[in-house]
């Protein structure tokens, strides 16, 4: 999470209990209906005692109050009296967060009402449960249960329950990032709620919808329907959702960087909640104008706000918010430069946090109190403090979904940096280096690790590498690693590991004044340009060379100037780029010196996430015994004769009669093209691409395979043929969406058979593999979510199901040039067993023959050479 972020995220959740809608309603009473005892009047007065102690905030008394009714009920043989006290009881631990605690009474709740035929309960208890689970992050299971109460609702007629569920059934796909499929529910609820005049529904629906185009960054939208729903409040006279709904409003205008703006909502809801004597809500919007001033850089009166929000809180007993406030002060004098006074409330804050067994929170108030101790120039306390909110950090990611950990290690990077920075002030490199491998790819570490060992469960199970490890995989690979690290406008952090066995390390610094390295990529990029395969490519004009060539040295003086005199002399020794965050979009081999020379002249490139997941695939390759084409005791056929061009003058040969593997090869091309339909609901029609299948015809030849072209090449026939396959080739489209699955990238096929003609990301991350390579001759195939994780899309789901090495693309790639390096790839592929000097030698000959980086240099080798 940003800085930005950080303060107002504290309360943010009190904001969704309150304002979302995801609450089941109020339990009902007990209708005494044919009972006439007074022993039972007496427990329906009872029962309706625990609501009003609920409602007036005594949880405890409301919980033995219920409590009694359930037990009285038992005695008294009342199975409603039961069940409303079992699901009253898990309402309140749902409210608290005691989601585990609910499920269980409204499990027991269930059985009671279905027997008693009480078809409406049964419904109300089922969305409870749909509630709970989604709570926990089980949205499969919740959409279920939700979806069950629905039918229910439905048959019964009752159109306000409907809307109830699908308000909820749109919250849980808006937490998945479904968002069109949220707002359609949300809009289902909202046209019933109108329907039905019921406009305090309509307030609460509005305010979602409001939530969600903020989430899409619709800011426009966002504040059109948060002010729906506050004129509605507005109308109805309540003051409560009135000031929640325009503090709503202030953060989003605080997301539009326009703090003024959001500082007045803020001041206008406390206001509110100040004249109704609402201290939590006060709380809150008292913790978000800190926040908001803070942004504004008066750190002043960010404090007089936090100073405020304290008391309040140790009123209430809330602790948990209030060591969060603690720290958010400490942060407030760190940024007045009082770091002493600011490591007395991180002291404070951190014990409070142990106190309440609160380890997420810990570790963000051990990392805060590095920074400050590094700030101090204590830098061997800074280095111990932040090594400890590593070690709390990593302890919570065991058990967690790959996608949860990646999502979680993107709000911790930060601790890793610090350290690093740490390490290097006390000049100790290579201890740096431990750290900024510690601190990249873990999650895929840990797929690749339990992929040959199942008890493999998380970070514990597979140790970081230490110095002697990485020389180690240096030598092993007999190639030069280059890793990198950035420290946001501090330092460029290089560090160059040769086969020898020598680590040397160099920094480059990144003024805040300079242009970034984020938007450095970004210009040249858009200097190179991009047009989608099989789009015509538009030559451009002499001026736009010469803004590429220089866009392209600038990254060459910054990545590869400072350790140029490091790298290998002989052309064909491996150099081994590991980026980090957007440095993963660099076409290396395209960086040009001061002299106009590619470093694909130089040097043979790869690139790799890390250096563990180099290790891990090495392991991998050689425990399979994939030890790459044209090895000893491999069958071989002949190259049909005359197709090898010759190299230009100056190239190294690829010389003559040579042989290429024979394989269990999958060549796909052209297939015939599926209409896509896209997340966002529209449809996109994808034109054939002729070149891919000539592509495909003629790499099939050389590799003694059937192409897969047209109509044949289904997403049926693929997935059939790819784990037996040992080369993958596909010359098609390639789409960077996620389809809703949380993982960008998919390869598209033809469909038919029950299948859309998308094999998806996600569909390969759970394949069992056995290819030594896959190609992806397609648009974007290298490209995804950019993470503290790597890429997150194609390529790596590929090397987790079981493929050491891929070749994709950085950007939409033309048809013509692609087709011919593909072609010269599997014929230097032939010659020798090395991809990534084959790989080199395609690009030297696509060079002289498209001499535009555009058409050239957007193919990658990730992974083993």
């Amino acid at each position: 999470m940003s800085d930005r972020g950080r303060s107002v995220a504290y309360f943010s959740v009190i904001f969704i209990a309150m304002a979302a809608g995801t609450l089941p309603p109020p339990a009902v009473t007990i209708s005494p209906v044919e009972i006439v005892q007074n022993t039972v009047e007496d427990l329906v007065d009872l029962y309706d005692l625990g609501q009003q102690q609920e409602a007036n905030g005594q949880i405890s008394e409301a919980l033995a109050t219920f409590d009694r009714v359930l037990v009285r009920s038992r005695e008294l043989g009342v199975p409603e009296g039961e069940a409303a006290a079992l699901r009253s009881i898990g309402l309140i631990y749902l409210k608290s967060g005691e989601f585990q605690q609910s499920i269980t009474y409204f499990q027991n709740a269930l059985p009671i009402q279905q027997q008693l035929g009480d078809r409406l309960a049964e419904a109300q208890t089922l969305g409870d449960l749909g509630t709970a689970y989604s709570r926990l992050g089980e949205y499969d299971r919740a959409l279920e249960l939700h979806q069950q109460a629905l039918a229910i609702k439905r048959e019964l007629g009752d159109r306000a329950e409907e809307s109830t569920t699908l308000n909820n059934i749109g919250i849980i796909y808006q937490a998945r990032g479904e968002y069109a499929r949220s707002i359609e529910f949300f809009e289902a609820s909202l046209a019933i709620d109108r329907d039905l005049g019921n406009l305090a529904n309509v307030a609460l629906t509005s305010n979602n919808l409001g939530y969600t185009y903020k989430l899409l960054g619709q800011y426009d939208k966002a504040l059109e329907f948060y002010q729906t729903a506050l004129s509605t409040v507005q109308e109805l006279g309540d003051r409560l959702s009135e000031g929640i709904f325009l503090d709503n409003i202030g953060n989003v205008y605080f997301s539009l960087h326009d703090d003024e703006t959001a500082v007045d909502y803020a001041h206008r809801a406390l206001a509110i909640f100040q004249d109704l004597d609402r201290p939590a809500s006060i709380a809150v919007a008292l913790n978000n104008l800190a926040a908001y001033y803070t942004e504004l850089q008066q750190y002043d009166r960010a404090l007089e706000f936090y100073q405020q929000v304290r008391p309040i809180l140790e009123e209430l007993g809330d602790r948990p918010n209030l060591a969060r406030v603690l720290d958010n002060i400490g942060t407030a004098y760190s940024e007045l430069g009082d770091n002493e006074r600011a490591l007395t409330f991180s002291q404070e804050a951190i014990a409070l946090f142990r106190e309440l067994g609160n380890r997420a929170s810990e570790g963000r108030g051990l990392n805060n109190m590095g920074f400050r101790l590094m700030k101090l120039q204590r830098y061997d306390e800074a280095a111990e403090t932040l090594l400890e909110a590593i070690e709390v950090y990593e302890s919570l990611r065991p058990g967690l979904t790959d996608a949860n950990k990646v999502s979680l290690f993107d709000t911790q990077a930060e601790s890793y940096r610090l350290l690093q920075q740490t390490y290097i002030a006390l000049d100790r490199p290579e201890a740096a280096l431990e750290i900024a491998e510690r601190g990249r790819a873990r999650a895929f570490v840990e797929l690749l690790a339990a992929r040959s060992n199942p008890t493999v469960r998380g970070t514990d199970d597979v140790a970081a590498p230490t110095a002697d490890r990485i020389r180690q995989v240096a030598a092993d690979l007999d190639a030069t690693l280059v890793q990198y690290s950035i420290i946001p406008n501090v330092a460029l952090y290089i560090w160059t590991v040769r086969p020898s066995g020598e680590i040397d390390f160099r920094s480059v610094d990144l003024s805040p004044e300079e242009t970034s390295i984020a938007d450095l990529v970004a210009l040249s990029r858009e200097a190179i340009g991009i047009q989608d395969r099989g789009v015509e490519v538009i030559g451009r004009q002499p001026e736009t060379d010469r803004q590429t060539h220089q866009q392209l040295r600038e990254l060459y003086r910054l990545l590869v100037e400072p350790i140029a005199d490091l790298l290998p002399t002989d052309a064909d020794d491996r150099v081994i780029f590991l980026p980090q965050g957007e440095l993963l979009l660099v076409p290396f081999a395209a960086l040009q010196d001061e002299n106009g020379t590619y470093l694909v002249e130089n040097h043979t490139p790869i690139v790799a996430p890390s250096i563990q997941v180099l290790q891990l695939t090495e392991q991998e390759r050689r425990a399979g015994g994939v030890e790459g084409a044209g090895e000893a005791g491999e069958v071989w056929a002949k190259l049909p004769s005359g197709e090898t061009e010759s190299p230009s003058p100056g190239r190294a040969g690829v010389g003559e009669g040579s042989d290429i593997p024979a394989s269990n090869a999958l060549v796909v091309g052209n297939p015939t093209m599926p209409t896509v339909k896209l997340p966002s609901g529209e449809t996109l029609d994808l034109p054939p691409l002729p070149g891919a299948e000539r592509e495909a015809i003629e790499i099939a030849e050389l590799l003694d395979a059937e192409a897969l072209t047209g109509s044949a090449a289904t997403e049926t026939a693929v997935r059939q043929r790819l784990p037996q396959a040992d080369i993958v080739h596909f010359a098609t489209h390639g789409l960077l969406d996620d389809f809703g699955t949380g993982i960008p990238g998919a390869v598209v096929l033809a469909s038919g058979e029950g299948n859309d003609g998308l094999l998806s990301a996600e569909e390969i991350f759970n394949l069992q593999l056995n290819a030594n390579i896959v190609v992806l001759s397609a648009c974007d195939t290298g490209r995804g979510n950019i993470t503290g994780d790597g890429v997150i899309g194609l390529s790596r789901s590929f090397v987790t199901a079981g493929v050491p090495s891929a070749i994709v693309s950085l950007w939409a790639v033309p048809d013509a040039p692609t087709a011919f390096l593909m072609a010269e790839f599997y014929r230097q592929w032939q010659q020798q067993p090395d991809k990534a000097r084959a790989l080199r030698q395609a690009m030297l000959l696509t060079l002289d023959r498209y001499p535009d980086p555009l058409e050239w240099s957007a193919f990658v080798l990730l992974g083993q050479p």
